[in-house]
């Protein structure tokens, strides 16, 4: 996989998000539009957010501006009528404003590695019809398919129901991969089985053909693999879930994994386990989505197993404790972005912090591994102003950090944060951003500004 396949997903990463809990960019919601014709635009959906980042070094004094235009545009899934009638478009525009970033200054970034200042992401830009799930939904253009990993497709999807009960899709067109100029020679196609034979037991089967042609070092090059997919999901009660996955290239194993999630009736504590186990290299499928697989080291062959467990505690305050254990294939040599590794972590954190009107929150992380040890901690504080502002103070240190913007480790790096948030209109929020951090590098300054409008 070309390590600029990184860059799309890392600006959406990137961009503003809701005060929610963190989804990961290849997370992205799948459902089917539901709408009637009549009212298609009144059920217009629209998010635009803008983004200024300044960064600075201090030496040598270079700095580096950047503007980030993100659009989404849809029709909602509300059920109005029984047409399936809908569309949506979503991109990103990123503009280098002061020119490019050498390789060797400390500021180079994923987007520095193109030519031009000037880049377009597109990553969905598609419309669907039909009459019902029976009858059939036909949607045309660029669209994300979720199997296991997430798939960019440019073509057609048809989803339809059997007679037997049985959700069924077929697909097929050119993957698109964003850092590619020449997909002409690509392929990808397929069809899908979902059945669903208890209310709470749902079992999925997806078939894909990927077929791919590129240039690598100045040679033509091409892959060719079949993907198996094979998942079971089981809900035992309102407070408990587990879903399990299978993957195969041909007829090799490609990647197992099983994961679990218990909470109390109460919402006194919930928790959650996973384990999975890649026994071969996942870019024999050279359209394997997780696009940040370079950075997590998920293409040579590994296991990870990850425990979780979050517990209301006394006055008002919550608990979290975390493990993770993960170990690469013996054959494997460790490399950057690439380690195994033991890691614990807990957390405290509360809604109000002793009558002071502030939230407030502490962590700690250890790792030990097979590189070296690095161990990380920070806390913050966030004020509720008037007029529902917002004014958050935070610091962090770590012996050892990643930077997705820049695809660079960084070390023994200290970061005093401010952040401000100010509402502009419903769903609508001003941001500002200061921090400095100091690292191997020297000290690194940052400024940012972003505005989400929702409409």
């Amino acid at each position: 996989m070309h390590f600029l396949s990184l860059l799309p997903l890392v600006l959406q990463a990137a961009l503003p998000q809701q005060e929610s809990p963190a989804v990961s960019p290849t997370e992205r919601t799948t459902n089917t539009t539901i709408i009637s014709e009549e009212c298609i635009f009144e059920q217009l959906n629209a998010r635009f957010d803008f983004r200024w980042r300044l960064r600075g070094n201090d030496t040598p004094r270079t700095w580096d501006s950047d503007l980030w235009v993100s659009a989404d545009l849809e029709t909602n899934n509300g059920l109005t009528g029984t047409d399936y009638q809908g569309f949506r478009i979503d991109g990103t525009l990123l503009l280098d404003l002061d020119g490019n970033a050498a390789p060797s200054d400390n500021l180079f970034g994923l987007d520095d590695a193109h030519k031009t200042s000037a880049q377009v992401f597109l990553y969905e830009a598609w419309a669907q019809f039909g009459d019902n799930i029976k009858e059939g939904i036909t949607r045309v253009g660029r669209q994300e398919l979720h199997r296991t990993d997430a798939l960019w497709l440019d073509g057609l999807r048809y989803d339809f129901q059997t007679k037997r009960g049985l959700d069924a899709l077929i697909f097929a067109g050119r993957p698109a991969h964003f850092y590619e100029h020449d997909s002409s020679n690509d392929r990808l196609y397929g069809a899908g089985l979902r059945w669903r034979p208890l209310s709470n037991l749902r079992f999925s089967l997806d078939e894909l053909r990927i077929e791919d042609s590129f240039r690598f070092q100045d040679t033509d090059q091409s892959r060719e693999a079949w993907l198996t997919v094979l998942t079971a999901y089981y809900q035992p009660s309102p407070f408990a879930m587990f879903r399990g996955t299978g993957s195969w290239v041909g007829s090799t194993d490609r990647r197992q994994s099983i994961y679990g999630q218990w909470s109390a009736p109460d919402g006194s504590w919930s928790a959650n386990a996973r384990f999975t186990k890649q026994r071969d290299y996942a870019e024999l499928l050279p359209a394997d989505a997780s696009e940040f697989s370079n950075l997590f080291g998920t293409i040579s062959p590994y296991s990870d197993a990850m425990f979780v467990m979050r517990s209301e505690l006394d006055g008002g305050w919550f608990g979290e404790f975390g493990y993770q254990e993960r170990r690469l294939d013996s054959n494997i040599a460790d490399s950057n972005f690439n380690h195994s590794f033991r890691r614990a972590w807990a957390g405290l954190d509360t809604k109000e912090f002793y009558e002071t009107g502030a939230e407030a929150g502490l962590h700690v992380d250890a790792w030990e591994s097979d590189d070296y040890d690095t161990t990380a901690g920070g806390g913050f504080m966030r004020w509720g102003l008037d007029n529902e502002k917002w004014l958050e103070l935070a610091s962090d240190y770590a012996l050892y950090r990643l930077d997705f913007l820049q695809g660079r480790e960084f070390l023994d790096s200290q970061r005093y944060t401010v952040r401000m948030g100010i509402p502009t209109g419903d769903g609508s929020e001003l941001r500002f951003r200061l921090s400095h951090d100091r690292s191997q590098d020297g000290l690194t300054y940052l400024a940012d500004v972003s505005w989400r409008v929702q409409l």
